[in-house]
């Protein structure tokens, strides 16, 4: 059974004596004489014996410093101990087959002795109230009269004088004591009539066929709209319930299911709930006052501290009515950080504001910013900056605005409010140009200039140059129109031939200027170096330079008879590419002969065969423009066998008189030619050659 309390706590404080609503409310309504294990007075204590008591009131009842007693002992309950409606409070221990209230063996709440209670075929049990007064009373057999007993004090209550010299009206007599393990208990709860049951586990704080009403919801503070569900707890097995939810929708304010769901509420306030549930015992209501809360918060109201439309960079602060937990919305998403009362708002778009108290919220209606775009204002200049002579320049602000109005040194000019404006006198001018969203800009200011005309100068970087260069002529400054005399138009132009050069500048406010350069071009000399020739290294060769200039120049001037003669005789060491440089009139011109000298070679053969038949029998160096030679033939014991100063000269393959053995010989040379130089990349080449027979 479910012994969980229910929630009229708000009534506690004002009950705290016996509910007057019926004559009695407090009933002993099961009673185990015999526990299980048979003891039968002889458990010291005995701890399988237990009362329940049972509050037979819709209001809760203050037990406290009552008194159980059976005239040999006294249970007294702890003060302020409440028992709420249709609950029950058991006194016992917990190896009395269930769950107790008041642990009679550990409680330190009892007087007299323990032994023996309940257990014989004549005896009795007595509630008593903190005066004295009996509150309920049964008995079995004849009962164990007369009761006479003091109880002692416990906690704040005080000793209760217990005297019962015989059975009174207010006792019940039971028809039996009870098998072992069977317990007595009314029929239905508070009933006169008794019965037995068996198997105390499940008799002990049971209910006794009535209903005991009790229920819970999945959440008792709600928010209007909020539907929730409701739970039956009710013990003592209901067949039917009739449910009323005051203050709920009309649709769902009733029902007589067990469990309900879906119960809306709409309206805010404080609603009491009421369950009746009817078992064979009858039928027994509980109501629980303002048991739902419906919570409601006012619609947040927002007011713009300014204009809602505005141009871009600007802003405007919304401002919320009073309450708490905010949270601002553009566009019906959160605005990250925005928790605050006020918000500035910088973009378009529609915004709100929720508040939160607990579980409830409340959404402001929408207020719609517009941001309307910047405009960029600009000149063109449809024209020169520079006007003169009566002339005229074009100033474009370009489409796409509603509104111009043209300055002239930042004061409006009647009647100019076009997108372009011709201007004919000089000055400062800007535009304001304006937007469909009542936004403005003003641009930057345009200079317009008079003048009679243009000074300007050709900028030569050569007025006298050799033929085969370029000359570049420019012109300062920027100019609306350009002609050369060449028919180009571009600021900067390149030249490469004689003649007189003029160029036109010009606007279309008639303002022009010019001016002229002459240029001269200097024909270069005619020039020949000669044809690529081979030199001997031995004797020098001359060089076949010509041409009509007035200057010969030959270089590198190291290996030449004289550099500055047209036909100097060249002696290189090496091949040479000599550069010959003609010049006239500052003119100059180039050209180049290569001289690929020949200074010797020679060449080693790596085998030879000196078997007479007149084919390679000789083993001899070749080559050209030796000056001078060594050769060495050393057999496999590094014996010399051969040795000539001379190249034309070759071994034939004897040692001693006497013909050499085939095999490998090692062979060293040096060899230079007439200017020194080893024919070699080193100075001394060692080789080996092989002799076959």
């Amino acid at each position: 059974m479910n012994r969980s309390k229910p929630l009229i706590i708000l009534l506690i404080l004002q009950l705290l004596c016996i509910a007057a609503i019926k004559a009695q409310c407090i009933y002993i309504n099961e009673i185990l004489i015999n526990g299980p294990g048979s003891c039968d007075g002889s458990c010291n204590p005995n701890t399988e014996e237990w009362t329940e008591l049972y509050n037979d009131c819709s209001t809760p009842v203050n037990i406290g410093c009552y008194v159980l007693t059976d005239g040999e002992f006294t249970v007294t309950i702890p003060a302020g101990t409440i028992l709420a409606p249709y609950d029950y409070y058991v006194i016992g221990s917990n190896n009395s087959g269930g769950v107790v209230d008041l642990n009679i063996a550990t409680c330190n709440c009892t007087s007299g002795t323990l032994v023996g209670t309940y257990s014989n075929s004549d005896e009795q049990a007595i509630l008593v109230n903190p005066s004295g007064v009996i509150v309920d009373a049964v008995y079995w057999g004849v009962g164990d009269f007369p009761v006479s007993i003091l109880s002692t004090p416990v906690g704040s209550c005080a000793a209760v004088n217990i005297n019962v010299p015989s059975p009174g009206a207010i006792f019940s007599q039971l028809t039996t004591g009870g098998a072992n393990g069977c317990s007595m208990a009314r029929d239905c709860d508070s009933n006169p009539t008794w019965v037995s049951r068996c198997g105390s586990a499940i008799s002990i704080n049971a209910s006794n066929g009535s209903v005991i009403p009790k229920f819970s919801c999945s959440d008792s503070t709600i928010c209007p709209g909020t539907c929730i569900s409701f739970t039956d707890l009710t013990s003592g097995n209901p067949s039917s319930w009739n449910w009323t939810f005051a203050g709920a929708t009309a649709a769902t304010n009733s029902s007589s299911i067990k469990n309900p769901s879906n119960v809306c509420y709409n309206t805010p306030g404080n609603f009491p709930v009421t369950l009746a549930a009817t078992t064979i015992c009858g039928s027994i209501s509980v109501s629980m006052p303002a048991f739902i809360h419906v919570t409601a918060l006012p619609v947040p109201v927002i007011t713009p501290a300014g204009p809602l439309n505005f141009c871009t960079g600007g802003s405007v602060i919304l401002q919320s009515s009073a309450a708490l937990n905010y949270q601002w919305y553009l566009n019906n998403t959160i605005i990250t950080g925005a928790t605050q009362a006020n918000y500035t708002a910088t973009q378009a778009g529609s915004y709100t504001v929720k508040i939160k108290d607990g579980p409830c919220t409340s959404t402001s209606l929408p207020i719609v910013v517009v941001v309307s775009t910047q405009p960029t204002a600009s000149i063109t200049v449809n024209g020169s900056t520079t006007i003169c002579n009566g002339g005229t320049t074009l100033l474009d602000a370009g489409n796409g605005f509603t509104s111009y109005q043209w300055l002239l040194n930042n004061v409006p000019i009647a009647g100019a409010q076009s997108a372009t404006y011709s201007v004919s006198i000089a000055g400062d001018y800007s535009v304001i140009v304006g937007n469909s969203g009542g936004c403005t800009d003003t641009s930057a200011k345009t200079v317009i200039s008079f003048s009679s005309g243009y000074t300007i100068n050709i900028n030569a970087t050569d007025t006298i140059f050799c033929e085969g260069k370029n000359a570049t002529l420019s012109i300062s400054g920027s100019y609306p129109n350009i002609l050369w005399s060449t028919g180009q138009t571009t600021s900067t132009i390149s030249i490469s031939d004689s003649g007189s050069y003029s160029v036109l500048v010009s606007n279309n406010a008639g303002c022009s200027g010019t001016d002229t350069v002459k240029i001269k071009v200097i024909p270069l000399p005619t020039i020949y170096a000669g044809n690529d020739t081979i030199g001997d290294c031995a004797n020098g060769i001359m060089l076949h330079g010509s041409g009509n200039g007035s200057i010969f120049l030959w270089s590198p001037a190291e290996t030449l008879s004289n550099p500055n003669i047209p036909n100097p005789i060249a002696t290189p060491t090496e091949t040479t590419t000599y550069l010959l440089t003609v010049t006239e009139n500052n003119c100059t011109i180039l050209d180049e002969v290569t001289i690929t000298l020949d200074c010797g070679n020679l060449y080693l053969p790596t085998s030879f065969s000196p078997n007479g038949d007149g084919n390679n029998d000789l083993y001899k160096a070749i080559g050209n423009n030796v000056s001078s030679f060594d050769l060495r033939i050393y057999n496999r014991w590094g014996e010399l066998v051969f040795t000539s100063t001379n190249v034309a000269l070759g071994w034939d393959g004897t040692y001693l008189n006497a013909p050499a053995p085939e095999g490998v010989y090692v062979v060293k040379v040096k060899a230079f030619n007439p200017l020194g130089k080893s024919l070699f990349d080193e100075k001394e080449r060692k080789s080996t050659i092989t002799l076959f027979r």
